[in-house]
């Protein structure tokens, strides 16, 4: 339910129903698939806290948290490591 609430306020978003396939995939989501080697340059660490944060996320995932957690979403200050 939260996904369509959050579909619902982007402009021109579509949310399949159970079943059926995507009729087409949008610019952003085929960016975010397609293959990148890793950086081979060697880049400055940040001088200001919060210059640079990476981020991941992780899910599903099998086992759930206490309160039913199923994703898990990391932010590391480049700063800070």
């Amino acid at each position: 339910m939260a996904i369509r609430y959050i579909a619902s306020k982007v402009e021109n978003m579509e949310i399949p129903s159970a079943g059926k396939p995507a009729t087409r995939i949008c610019g952003i989501c085929a960016i975010g698939r397609q293959h990148r080697e890793a950086g081979t340059k060697a880049r400055e660490k940040a001088d200001e806290i919060l210059q640079v944060v990476h981020s991941d996320m992780c899910g599903p995932i099998q086992t759930p948290g206490l309160d039913g957690e199923r994703y898990l979403v990391t932010f590391i200050d480049d700063k800070s490591v």
